[in-house]
């Protein structure tokens, strides 16, 4: 598709969603999920994560269920961010649980002066918990986002969280550093989504999810670097349109300034949500590469795409 053929395809599907009763989300997103479901590829990487780093059997009834649940979670928490974005009305980020509990620490970081890095993973809605930092913090708030193929999308995205209240840092500039740097000059606070593996594959090693990982280094080192305060927050679906906060403290300013030790407790503050809300995750996102043995142990060979075990119903 052209970007001029993209972004009229966002409109229209931006105005549907707006035009959609809200009780229509959860079936429709089951519909969805029926009619599309994901890529080969998606469901292969999913297979993939959830046999080696969980231990489901591939086929298993409690694979198929994770897997399902996994695509439908994605496609519902889309649905209901773009509809929140429009619609505030629809949800008020601070009457959600666990937004007090952010507004404090929020407060408390903010007291430094030195600006303030958050972390979070791609896990519930993180473009809601951007939200909810935005009416919970009294600085502005940056977020660092990798900028979709397609202009257009990557449009839609900007003004979605613009109209939020925060402005987006894309990565793959050369000013990059420089552009965060000066968020955090500013005294602002800075999102970043740290789960996904870092460009290049080039960052500090971790355990992460039982297996020695390569992790984003970014947050840590400019923790670090500014000695500021280091947060991780979370925002987990609930429910239709429910949602709530969970924050915590991984460095005050004068803390440890080792980027490993720091990348660690990123890692552990992601792995400890996903361990319990798994279905909320994004699986389908190849963070390793296993070798032909690691996959023959679990019953899958390089080409496995599994898509004959999607369960299809909602």
């Amino acid at each position: 598709m052209t970007d001029r053929t993209t972004g009229a395809f966002l409109h229209a599907v931006s105005w549907l969603i707006r035009l959609l009763p809200a009780a229509w989300f959860g079936p429709a997103s089951g519909l969805l999920a029926h009619l599309r479901g994901v890529t080969p590829r998606d469901v292969r990487l999913m297979r993939q994560n959830l046999a080696v780093v969980l231990g489901l059997p591939p086929g298993s009834p409690e694979a198929r269920d994770l897997e399902w649940s996994c695509v439908q979670h994605q496609i519902v928490t889309a649905l209901e961010t773009v509809r929140i974005s429009f619609d505030r009305k629809r949800l008020d980020v601070a009457s959600m649980d666990g937004f007090d509990e952010l507004r404090e620490l929020m407060a408390e970081v903010e007291e430094h002066g030195r600006g303030q890095v958050l972390v979070t993973g791609h896990l519930g809605a993180w473009e809601l918990l951007a939200q909810s930092t935005v009416r919970a913090s009294s600085s502005p708030v940056c977020a660092v986002a990798k900028p979709s193929r397609a202009r257009a999308a990557s449009a839609f995205v900007e003004r979605m969280r613009a109209r939020a209240g925060v402005r987006v840092i894309w990565s793959g500039r050369t000013s990059l550093l420089r552009d965060m740097l000066s968020c955090l000059k500013r005294r602002e606070t800075l999102i970043m989504v740290v789960d996904q593996r870092p460009d290049q594959r080039r960052g500090p090693e971790v355990d992460f999810l039982g297996r020695r990982t390569v992790f984003v280094g970014g947050p840590a080192a400019l923790a670090a670097k500014r000695d500021c305060p280091l947060i991780a927050a979370f925002c987990i679906r609930e429910g239709p349109f429910s949602y709530r906060l969970e924050s915590e403290m991984l460095r005050r300013p004068g803390g440890s300034r080792d980027p490993v030790e720091l990348s660690q407790r990123i890692a552990a503050a992601i792995e400890r949500k996903v361990r319990v809300q798994p279905e909320q995750w994004m699986w389908n996102y190849r963070r390793w590469n296993y070798d032909a043995e690691e996959l023959a142990a679990v019953g899958l060979g390089r080409t496995d795409s599994g898509a004959s075990g999607m369960r299809n119903s909602s």
